[in-house]
């Protein structure tokens, strides 16, 4: 019996001996907490490279390049999104299937025509949801950078008023205007 269950060890441990350790991913960069996974490169390459074969006429760079200008786009959505994430901002799922039906819309498809394209183009609908998941709450983090970016001062609009009253307003506009500045 014990020479049985040692028999079955060593072959069991030859076996794992003469297995080679395969790597699912890797890490491609770090930016601050979040990883860039090589996986997610070669993803947005398989993604790039169907947009541009779907453009009659398009060239497109090699792959040197694009994985370059990937990484840049990568390092900084993840600046952007860790942002987002620190500032709370969510998208809701019904957000993200509005914006997925209209931008099948835009291409003349129903979401089942967009989601057959997407994967006779090699992205799967996962991917694409993720995606545009993304480009909302970067959009949010940008729309936010602006409007705090932008502010007028009552002092402004004063002087602007002032400024242009005789061409914008009748007398009578002026008049009432000009109890609200």
């Amino acid at each position: 019996m014990r020479k049985l269950a040692a028999l079955i060890i060593l072959l069991t441990i030859s076996l794992f001996a003469n297995t080679a350790l395969v790597p699912l991913d890797r890490i491609a960069v770090i930016v601050d907490e979040y990883v860039i996974m090589q996986s997610e490169i070669e993803e947005r390459l398989v993604t790039i490279k169907a947009q541009i074969r779907s453009q009659p006429g398009a060239k497109a760079p090699s792959d040197e390049v694009l994985q370059e200008q990937i990484i840049e786009r990568l390092i900084v959505e993840s600046l952007q999104l860790q942002t987002a994430d620190r500032a709370g901002i969510r998208i809701s799922d019904d957000e993200l299937n509005q914006a997925l039906a209209s931008i099948a819309r835009q291409n003349q498809m129903d979401l089942e025509q967009f989601r057959i394209a997407l994967d006779n183009d090699g992205v799967s609908w996962a991917q694409m949801r993720e995606q545009v998941r993304r480009e909302f709450a970067i959009s949010r983090v940008q729309q936010g950078i602006m409007r705090r970016r932008i502010q007028i001062t009552e002092q402004e609009v004063a002087s602007v008023y002032d400024a242009n009253k005789d061409s914008l307003f009748s007398e009578y506009q002026q008049r009432a205007v000009s109890h609200i500045v």
